[in-house]
């Protein structure tokens, strides 16, 4: 209880800033961006998020609860390892162009396609491996295959990042959007693994209930959003 707590509060300090920001882009009504001139909070999007808060506390136990809060947490952790595997190896095309600039790394762009692949397959051993650790309801040939499958993708495709140098800029020391984190690939895809076969232990109940948030989202980004956003007009 007192996990889910702390866990609830630190989510419902961010929430309204979040749909502030989405609302100042564009991908959500207007009505979400108001800030009280003296408090400086975003009250409707205060309001939003204790009233959905609240009938989610009210309709659902803490059982309930607790998994939609693992699976949102996970998702966005496993999420954030792509996207450092993916930053690093095969990053965005106005950065590839500026990193080709780089003489040792002009050399490496042919290789993109190949650290695509390498992830694709890094994460399609992972899906397998946790799949088949968590699907006790098939038969044991059935599993093991599925295992073993799954562990010669992750580690053919660790290893072949291992031996591809980094083409990303981002890593570089001095550049300006530079972060630093350790032990690349290998701690990423550690925590994938990780994330992933907690993911694959949640319950259908849980995955039910996440799926019907997800395309609620996904709707009111289809209908909504990606007509408004300012990002996407400025890109364009």
């Amino acid at each position: 209880m007192v996990a889910m707590l702390t866990t609830l509060l630190g989510s419902f300090l961010p929430q309204p800033r979040i749909l502030m920001t989405m609302s100042r882009d564009g991908l959500l009504p207007s009505i979400f961006g108001t800030v009280n001139k003296s408090t400086a909070v975003p009250v409707n999007s205060t309001l939003a998020t204790g009233l959905v808060a609240v009938l989610m506390s009210t309709s659902m136990n803490v059982d309930q609860l607790s998994g939609m809060v693992s699976v949102g947490t996970l998702m966005a952790f496993t999420v954030v390892g792509l996207c450092i595997l993916v930053l690093r190896y095969v990053p965005p095309l106005e950065e590839s162009s500026i990193a080709a600039s780089f003489p040792e790394e002009e050399e490496h762009e042919s290789k993109r396609f190949l650290a695509v692949l390498s992830i694709l397959s890094i994460f399609g051993g992972i899906l397998l491996v946790s799949l088949a650790s968590s699907f006790t309801f098939l038969a044991s040939w059935g599993r093991w295959m599925m295992g073993t499958v799954g562990l010669l993708l992750l580690i053919s495709g660790t290893v072949k990042l291992l031996i591809t140098k980094e083409v990303g800029i981002s890593h570089h020391f001095g550049h300006s959007n530079c972060f630093h984190c350790p032990f690349v690939p290998v701690l990423p895809v550690a925590s994938i693994l990780v994330n992933v076969y907690l993911l694959a232990n949640i319950g259908i109940s849980t995955w039910i209930r996440v799926s019907v948030w997800l395309i609620f989202g996904l709707l009111v980004y289809a209908f909504y959003g990606v007509h408004y956003s300012l990002s996407g007009r400025t890109r364009v």
